[in-house]
């Protein structure tokens, strides 16, 4: 799935790289040596854009990943409905699905779902969340087109931690978690357990479909959006090992695609994972190495007996059960005082069985995917570690056993075969300034739910074609600042050319995954910080992505050019107060950019109040109330809902409340 010119133009920047760093090292083979470098896990580290978030602070709303990265520079969330709903993410323009979602560096899933849904994902069990907003590293993978996440779990406390916490808010919200950490004889322990739910039956501005005749406009109430779900989390680490068990459930009333659907009142969604996974680390003199295993389960289940305005396929109930298991080893190795060498090895057996119960002969029989992967990275520090080069190479294969419904027959085996490389740099040219960049290309083939479906909201596309794309970005950051005030400014420009881009196509009462050719997109970050003291802190983010098809195609579907997102914050024992500004551009719903979603702008206040170990927070999303929003029509404008992408209806202001215990 690749042509030569590319693997000559991959093996040209990987080499040259190389020779570089080999020069670099005859040249400064005098150097004195620079500091020891032995860890196996990466870290978020200088050469590529990437934000590190504290996932342990408490606030109202922050109970899953969803929440915590929303208003990050060059992230988009895309809900479907408000509280709970589905939520995808999309990074400097990228589909959803070239994000890859990761647990302490392994995958989460690709054989269930292309696209994980975030707000199922809760914080209780993780210490931080990483953002790799550019380049991320090889041992990510090669599908990381549009950047990654990477959730770190906790590892356990030297000093026992006893954590709790309860809340509730508008529309029947309520949220309570339980948490323990603590340490014994080398033996790190961390325990959690959260649950999340919601009534969601928020009042929305109802255009009863006929949005240039307001006459039978009117405000109706959300049904069946309602959810509930939990989570489970229990970690056990060591010096030199590690292993973790997760689990999360959700169940979900699923009212429909965007207005008109809003009134189903009976389908319904379960999904569920459960994920074990450990590593171990050993060194034997300056060489280190990691092995990681991990075992998913996934189930998704559908159940639309009564055939309401949800999927394409009328009454529906179906199922679907995926098992994945992977084994992942990485070698680290000094050469000299100033490189180090990366080795890793991947292998990841899917497998995925769905199930239609109400017409059996429409099931498939189970589809399976055999993923490898080998790869070598070269890093390079010099100038006492003020100057880093990276280079690595990645060769990804896949083997597939994709079955269609008995009607159609199965599909012989499938392989696919693609090189990918990445190159990063930094300089730290003063103590306040830093220059980076990197290129990278990436492959990520088809998911099985893409090419299979789900019988309820993906439609099969058994002939899409693995995208692949070429990337980079070019970036410094300013930093200045003494003991009294810091500030900082972050500027960086990125591109991306992608080949047979997968988008997900919102048409009827399902979406349709499909290859849409080339695209490219082209886009800039900033994000400057400030504070003062302990007591005042300021953030203000700033994307622009220009991301449209080729040749001269309009803006992609669901990639807003502009987003701002501006949030304050006022701290004086044992008060605290913040107020946020978020700022979403115009959302074109179809390639031809002749639907669009107005722009929004959404305001948000927050008190907390802090007394030993006991801490309370209020928070009021949504302050203005905003509803509706003017769509131009012509020389006037009529009223729009406010919405998402999907055309869902988004809840009016909201108040939440939380008791947080830590002891």
């Amino acid at each position: 799935m690749f042509d030569r010119s590319t693997d000559v133009r991959l093996l040209v920047l990987t080499c040259a790289t190389f020779v570089v760093a080999l020069a670099w090292r005859r040249a400064r083979a005098d150097e004195p040596p620079a500091p020891s470098y032995s860890s196996t896990v990466r870290s978020p580290g200088p050469q590529t854009a990437v934000t590190s978030i504290d996932a342990t602070q408490p606030s109202t709303r922050l109970v899953s990943v969803a929440d915590l990265i929303e208003g990050q520079a060059g992230v988009f969330l895309r809900a479907r409905g408000g509280l709970g709903s589905f939520t995808s993410v999309s990074i400097r323009g990228s589909e959803a699905n070239e994000v890859a979602i990761l647990v302490d560096g392994m995958p989460l899933s690709r054989a269930a779902a292309g696209v994980i849904d975030l707000s199922q994902l809760s914080l209780a069990g993780l210490q931080r969340v990483e953002i790799w907003r550019g380049v991320p590293p090889i041992e990510f993978g090669a599908e990381a087109v549009g950047g990654a996440i990477n959730l770190v779990t906790r590892r356990g406390s030297l000093v026992p931690e006893l954590r709790a916490s309860v809340g509730a808010g508008s529309f029947g919200a309520r949220a309570a978690s339980l948490g323990y950490s603590g340490s014994d004889r080398g033996l790190g322990v961390d325990l959690s357990a959260a649950y999340n739910g919601a009534a969601g039956d928020f009042t929305y501005y109802d255009t009863a479909g006929t949005l240039f005749n307001q006459s039978d406009d009117r405000i109706s109430r959300r049904q069946n959006n309602d959810f509930n779900q939990g989570s489970l989390d229990a970690t056990v680490a060591a010096r030199r090992w590690r292993l973790g068990v997760h689990g999360f459930l959700k169940n979900q009333g699923t009212p429909g695609v965007g207005l008109l659907g809003a009134e189903s009142l009976r389908a319904r969604l379960t999904t569920g994972r459960a994920l074990v996974d450990g590593g171990f680390d050993a060194a034997t003199g300056p060489f280190s190495w990691r092995t990681a295993a991990q075992l998913l389960y996934e189930r998704n289940a559908f159940a639309n007996p009564f055939g309401e305005m949800v999927g394409p396929f009328g009454a529906n109930v179906s199922d679907a059960d995926a098992l994945s298991v992977g084994l992942h080893t990485r070698a680290r190795a000094p050469w000299g005082p100033h490189q180090h060498w990366l080795v890793l090895a991947d292998l990841r057996s899917e497998n995925r069985w769905p199930h239609d119960l109400l017409l059996p002969a429409q099931s498939g029989a189970a589809s399976q995917r055999l993923v490898g992967a080998v790869g070598i990275e070269d890093e390079v520090r010099l100038a006492a570690d003020r100057v880093t080069l990276t280079a690595g190479a990645r060769l990804d294969g896949t083997y597939s056993r994709i079955a269609l419904p008995q009607a159609t027959g199965p599909q012989a085996p499938s392989t696919d075969l693609a090189p990918t490389g990445r190159v990063t740099a930094r300089a730290d040219v003063t103590r306040w300034l830093a220059l980076r960049a990197a290129v990278g290309r990436f492959v990520r083939f088809p998911t099985l739910l893409e090419l299979f479906g789900d019988g309820a909201f993906v439609l099969p596309r058994v002939l899409l074609k693995p995208e692949t794309a070429w990337a980079g970005d070019l970036g410094a950051t300013v930093a200045a600042g003494n003991r009294h005030a810091h500030g900082s400014l972050e500027a960086t420009f990125f591109g991306r050319a992608i080949a047979d881009t997968i988008v997900y196509l919102p048409g009827g009462r399902a979406a349709a995954p499909a290859n849409i050719g080339d695209s490219r997109m082209l886009g800039v970050e900033l994000r400057a910080q400030a504070s003062v003291g302990q007591w005042l802190t300021a953030r203000f983010d700033y994307t622009f992505v220009d991301a449209r098809q080729l040749p001269g195609g309009g803006q992609i579907p669901g990639r807003p050019q502009n987003e701002i997102s501006l949030r304050a914050d006022l701290r004086r024992l044992p008060f605290a107060l913040y107020y946020e500004l978020s700022y979403v551009d115009r959302l074109y719903r179809d390639p031809a950019n002749s639907a669009f979603v107005p722009e929004r702008v959404l305001h948000g206040i927050g008190a907390s109040f802090e007394y030993r170990w006991l801490q309370a927070v209020v928070e009021v999303r949504n302050l203005a109330d905003l509803r509706v929003v003017d769509l131009p029509a012509g020389t006037t404008t009529v009223p729009y809902p406010l919405v998402d992408y999907f055309n869902y209806p988004l809840p009016g202001r909201a108040v939440y409340a939380t008791l947080v215990l830590r002891k």
